[in-house]
């Protein structure tokens, strides 16, 4: 780029006489963004030869930008080596909006000797040109700027880059629906610029990060020149936004605020805590969510929650969540703030109703459990074990509770052992006893517990004993007079591993259901002695015709599978209608019983239509779970169809 420069032109006749020339020059105006360019165009001879016969008129011309300037004129000439100006022209050229410009400039002229004769009038061009393309020096325009993203409330940096020492700047900041001015016609190039913390936030309540952007205005003097905008970023700081947080927990059961004498003091089970959530947005956000949550597990999003079934655990932690997903969380630890009893559950371990001896007419009670062994604040805790009894006879009366103080009791720590005999129970009576633990907080109830009557011990023979009303043989195996045993204690019998010599059980029998069992040992009665086993049905069905089933335990191997004695077999009734007159139809009937081989099944239609209307009734695809029956007849009237199914050993 330039502002003046000299071009060398090219000469077709007696160039090595004569030399052309072009030059040009420029002024240029910033604030009008133009430049006024000048070129004229000249030649030089080398010697005093061929001079220019000065009467004839000569064409000449010059083109700046497309535009050009032409004309003729006596080609007069200076002693050499002087130069001859042929003519000289000034054009206004206006610069690009970003003040850069690149035109084109060309010139000519007819500089034929006289030797050669004058030139046409009617030439536009002539033996010397000269051509060119120029840059022109670039025009000042809008200053660059840039701003660099910042944390809401702190500084940033705008930087201007001034395309002239002569410029000012206006800068302005669009930011969502907020504008300002940042600085007025000022001639830093690095500007500060701290935003104001309050808007800038509102204007974000629901987000991390806002946008805006900075406008640079360019002036000289007063005239504005051009404006260039750039764009920022704002971030919210995360350290500054999370919302406040803080709980309320309150006991709302007036029993345990009455042992606690505070109500900020919790009772591990008893209490009934109410906890508030209290939560402050900051910086134009808004709470989304709170929430509540217990170390037991207990869970609320309500701002206010009370927690009827109780707590377990001494930790609670509230938190909240404002619109911009920040979570502030705030954790109590009610052991650690002294706002929690831990208690221990009043409760039963052991009962142990006892005869010292079946004829003698005492009974040991022996009592276990749990208690709390400490203070609530305002209250420490101490209980009481209280029973009552009566035979079980129809009719029979409750004694009046007996009530044995702590003192009496034997605690370690957080346990009590309590221990204690009865006169005048009568060994030929059953008894019914009830029991009642008592402490500060809660009262427990055992329920009814049983004290068998005692009966003497006698020998019957030689190996057979009787005791309560049993007689057991010398293995300690109830004789039970061909009655089977049903269950023990609510719970089935297991054949797999009864001792038991009759049972009746619906476990592990041969096709389900209930089942008499009845088990013969070889020498020894025990699990692991080899033994067998026969099953017959509990009663009899049109599924089960006096099936009966046998197998055998190997000592080391264990049950065979069930296996049928004699035959197995199953009857049935159903009702074939069929489809169209004179088509043999077919159903299918599934077999209750699950077969070992393919059965043998026979069928009859219950009619008196047979051979008539009835043209046939049969079975086909026969297998171990099922048989199709076909009937055929000369309407579709619906008919009745018996069947038996018959497995044979």
């Amino acid at each position: 780029m330039a502002l003046k420069g000299t071009i060398k032109g090219k000469v077709t006749q007696n160039s090595d006489i004569y030399s052309y020339y072009m030059q040009w020059s420029a002024v240029q105006n910033i604030d009008g963004n133009y430049s006024d360019v000048t070129v004229w165009h000249y030649w030089t001879r080398s010697s005093n030869a061929l001079n220019f016969d000065s009467t004839v008129e000569r064409r000449y011309g010059i083109t700046i930008d497309n535009s050009t300037t032409s004309g003729t004129k006596l080609m007069d000439y200076s002693p050499w080596p002087s130069d001859t100006t042929i003519s000289k022209v000034t054009k206004r050229v206006y610069h690009n909006s970003d003040g850069t410009k690149s035109i084109k400039i060309s010139s000519y002229a007819n500089g034929r000797a006289a030797s050669y004769g004058p030139s046409s009038s009617s030439e536009t061009s002539g033996d010397c040109t000269a051509n060119a393309t120029i840059t022109l020096d670039t025009i000042p325009r809008a200053s660059s700027v840039t701003c660099n993203s910042f944390n809401i409330g702190s500084s940033t940096t705008i930087n201007i880059g001034s395309a002239s020492a002569n410029f000012t700047h206006t800068l302005k900041y669009t930011y969502g629906d907020l504008t300002g001015v940042i600085a007025t016609k000022t001639t830093l190039t690095s500007v500060g610029w701290t935003p104001d913390k309050a808007s800038f936030y509102s204007r974000i309540p629901n987000g991390r990060t806002g946008y805006g952007s900075v406008t640079c205005e360019t002036y000289r003097g007063d005239t504005l020149i051009g404006t260039k905008s750039t764009n920022f970023q704002a971030y919210a700081v995360e350290s500054e936004c999370y919302p406040t947080v803080s709980g309320t927990i309150v006991d709302t059961n007036s029993k345990t605020t009455a042992l606690t004498g505070n109500s900020s003091k919790l009772i591990k089970y008893l209490s009934i805590p109410k906890v508030t959530v209290a939560a402050t947005p900051k910086y134009s956000s808004s709470i989304k969510s709170r929430k509540i949550l217990w170390g037991d597990g207990q869970t609320s999003t309500n701002t206010e929650q009370t927690f009827s079934s109780g707590v377990t655990n001494n930790n609670v932690t509230v938190t909240a969540t404002d619109s911009r997903d920040y979570t502030t969380a705030v954790s109590y630890d009610l052991k650690a703030l002294n706002r929690w009893v831990e208690y221990v559950k009043l409760d039963f371990t052991k009962i142990s109703l006892t005869r010292p001896e079946s004829t003698l007419s005492t009974a040991v009670i022996k009592v276990s459990g749990n208690y709390f062994n400490g203070s609530f604040g305002s209250v420490t805790n101490d209980f009481t074990l209280k029973y009552r009894y009566k035979p079980k006879e129809s009719g029979s009366a409750f004694t009046n509770y007996v009530t044995i103080s702590s003192s009496n009791i034997t605690k370690t720590n957080n346990t009590f052992d309590y221990s204690t005999t009865l006169q005048n129970i009568d060994y030929k009576k059953e008894y019914i006893f009830e029991f009642v633990l008592e402490d500060k907080a809660m009262t427990v109830q055992s329920g009814e517990k049983k004290l068998e009557s005692g009966q003497a011990i006698f020998r019957i023979g030689k190996d057979y004993t009787r005791t309560n009303g049993r007689i057991l043989d010398k293995t300690g195996t109830e004789i039970p007079n061909g009655l089977s045993i049903y269950r023990t204690g609510g719970v089935d019998i297991d054949p797999n591993v009864t001792l038991e010599e009759l049972i009746l059980t619906e476990t592990n029998t041969p096709s389900g259901g209930f089942w008499y069992v009845r088990t013969m040992f070889y020498s020894t009665r025990t699990k692991e002695a080899n033994r067998t086993q026969i099953a017959y049905p509990y009663s009899y069905s049109t599924d089960i015709k006096a099936c009966t089933y046998m197998r055998t335990y190997v000592a080391g191997v264990g049950w065979s599978g069930w296996s049928l004695v004699g035959a197995r077999c199953e009857t049935g009734i159903i009702t074939i209608t069929p489809s169209a007159a004179n088509t043999p139809t077919a159903v299918y009937v599934a077999f209750k019983n699950s077969y070992n081989k393919i059965p043998n099944v026979v069928v009859t239609a219950a009619t008196g239509a047979i051979g008539t209307q009835v043209t046939g009734v049969s079975t086909n695809g026969i297998s171990k779970t099922g048989v199709n029956i076909v009937l055929n007849r000369t309407n579709t009237t619906a008919t009745t169809v018996h069947f038996i199914v018959q497995e044979e050993v």
